[in-house]
């Protein structure tokens, strides 16, 4: 993967260059977008003062298509979520028109470690009956509540893998779900060769890797087969790109009907936050949903009702 990213601010201000269009719905997100990135290193205090078990990354598990969360303690998670949410809230609710679930949200995520180690579960195993119960108990509109909780555990998880689990051996893991908390990517990228590598490796390239909609991992995956369905016969991929913009593209399976945005690398100098660039990446999310397409990672600015 590239050595270093540039910042969220930094991807959709090029992203606004070069779409305008798009400039309201990159501006209402940023915010976000900027929070969230910036909380999993703010995390990492909480993490190493905790008492509860980790999770623990197991080869034999990987190699069955196990996720680490599937069957993993979510204890540590509570007081995690807790300080993400006091940093994420009130963000999340800034827009008029979620400010009224302000107080409901906040009363939700500063419960006691238990019932936050129940949210964090909720969310891992897709649980949607147990978000639905809390939305309605805390009175917040259910799509607004799940919204909220992915928001406030994406970054837990990402700062637990990034400074628990930095030497685990994802290299088992050939699943197009996450091998951390098994969700689905929200967007793909080939990366660049290797310089240190010889001409006849360089010369390749483009190593496909996923990136978790939730936890922000990244994996290693087959570049011709779908995230969903699993299918790789020959042709199963198919490609829809902007003239335009010829290193943006989306992946699509016609087996499942499902698509996932990409960025091939190779053909760009610009190295972009994924999470950001996702959102970027709105115009062809547009084309997908026209084709009758699903995106593999539904969110508030990729799905669109039927006209």
């Amino acid at each position: 993967m590239p050595q270093s990213r540039e910042s969220v601010s930094a991807t959709l201000n090029a992203i606004a260059s070069r779409r305008p269009a798009l400039h309201s719905i990159l501006s209402a997100f940023e915010p976000l977008l900027t929070a969230s990135a910036a909380l999993p290193d703010a995390l990492a205090d909480e993490l190493r003062n905790g008492t509860a078990p980790l999770p623990q990354a197991r080869s034999e598990r990987l190699a069955q298509g196990v996720p680490v969360m599937a069957d993993a303690p979510t204890q540590w998670a509570a007081p995690l979520m807790r300080v993400a949410a006091r940093h994420l809230l009130p963000v999340i609710t800034a827009h008029q028109s979620l400010a009224g679930s302000r107080a409901g949200l906040e009363k939700a995520f500063d419960q006691d470690d238990t019932a936050l180690a129940g949210l964090m579960s909720a969310i891992v195993h897709g649980d949607a009956g147990a978000l639905t119960r809390a939305a309605r108990q805390h009175d917040v509109p259910e799509a607004v509540f799940a919204f909220a909780a992915n928001a406030v555990a994406g970054p837990a998880l990402h700062a637990m893998t990034q400074h628990h689990l930095h030497d685990a051996d994802f290299a088992a893991w050939r699943e197009g779900t996450c091998p951390v908390c098994g969700s689905f990517p929200s967007i793909a990228y080939l990366g660049r060769p290797d310089p240190d590598q010889s001409e006849f490796l360089r010369s390749g390239g483009g190593k496909k890797h996923l990136h978790c909609s939730l936890c922000t991992h990244e994996w290693l995956f087959r570049r011709g087969a779908c995230p969903s369905c699993g299918n790789e016969d020959p042709g199963a991929l198919e490609y829809l790109r902007d003239p335009q913009t010829p290193w943006e593209r989306i992946d699509l399976c016609r087996k499942c009907n499902t698509y996932c945005p990409g960025v091939d690398l190779r053909e760009t100098t610009e190295n972009p936050q994924m999470d950001a660039m996702a959102l970027g990446m709105l115009h062809l999310d547009l084309v997908a949903a026209r084709e009758g397409l699903m995106p593999l990672a539904p969110s508030f600015w990729n799905t669109f009702d039927d006209e």
